[in-house]
């Protein structure tokens, strides 16, 4: 797993893979009680700002997601999955296990087919957590049907170069 730490002014950290197409699968687990819109998990392009993330803050609100639906708060031990579809451009968000909500990420020139990678924040002023699975032990609750984890062994030439 891999883990986030909290910094004065806030920290945010992207994956170390970048993918543009496919199916894939993560978990998040939240250690950070603080649920409000500076702690979140997306998924953001590699080479562009924030404001091209597909995002699920820990107050229930989300960010580039058509029609912007809210979903559960989230905090100190919660598990956030994420099912990003970059075939049908869809993403689906879980809290424990439980669906959120699936729909058709805001289509954006910067967003669909480009490179994209998950990224986890722990807001300015906030202390905590994040510990990431991208499938290196046992998800904690089963990824939907069709998606792989997000990490080397699934990628189709594993000798490409990571981020």
């Amino acid at each position: 797993t891999g883990s986030l730490t909290g910094a004065t002014y806030g920290a945010l950290i992207n994956g170390t893979i970048a993918v543009s197409s496919g199916k894939w699968y993560f978990e998040a687990t939240c250690n950070i009680n603080a649920p409000d819109g500076s702690v979140y998990v997306d998924i953001r392009n590699l080479y562009d700002t924030a404001a091209n993330e597909i995002t699920y803050y820990a107050s229930g609100s989300t960010a580039q997601i058509s029609g912007s639906p809210t979903f559960a708060s989230y905090t100190t031990g919660d598990v956030i999955g994420v099912a990003y579809d970059q075939i049908n451009n869809t993403i689906s968000h879980y809290k424990n296990g439980v669906l959120q909500g699936t729909g058709n990420y805001t289509p954006s020139s910067t967003i669909v087919g480009q490179p994209m990678t998950p990224a986890v924040k722990v807001g300015s002023g906030k202390t905590g957590t994040w510990d990431m699975n991208f499938g290196q032990q046992g998800f904690k609750y089963t990824p939907p049907t069709g998606y792989k984890a997000l990490n080397s062994y699934n990628l189709a030439n594993p000798s490409l170069p990571l981020v």
